[in-house]
């Protein structure tokens, strides 16, 4: 450590200053942008059909049939997810709930996509479950 500061020069402290800042910045502007969606929709296909496009801004449940059974979807708090469905690793309920426009929820033994599409909501409008955290992998 102190044959690096041996070559540190006054100038080099404000490259770091402005680096850090310029870093932390990031970090604040990017959760205000993609943080969440108004006027969202699901577009719901099953086996390469669209069968329903639903908004997400009332709280409802209801049931698409699938390839395999019925799927019970929930939309509250603007998100979708599945509740039950009559897959056998119910990997699509495991996955939670979408939330964000471009997100995706996939039942492949059902043959069920659902997509998100919509437009920005501000990040203090958001839950805050969805609002990320700072634990990256």
């Amino acid at each position: 450590m102190k044959t690096l500061v041996k070559y540190l020069r006054p100038g080099d402290g404000v490259v770091l200053v402005l680096f850090a800042a310029l870093a932390i910045g990031s970090f604040r502007f990017g959760s205000f942008v993609g943080a969440g969606d108004a006027g969202l929709a699901a577009i719901i296909t099953v086996n390469h059909r669209e069968v329903a496009t639903v908004e997400l801004n009332k709280a409802s449940a209801f049931n698409v049939q699938g390839a395999l059974g019925e799927i019970t979807l929930q939309i509250e708090k603007n998100s979708i997810r599945v509740r039950r469905s009559a897959c056998p690793n119910q990997v699509c309920v495991k996955q939670g709930a979408a939330r964000r426009s471009g997100e995706i929820l996939v039942c492949v033994p059902n043959r069920l996509v659902i997509l998100l599409r919509g437009e920005s909501l501000p990040s203090d409008r958001m839950p805050q479950e969805s609002r990320g955290d700072a634990v990256t992998h």
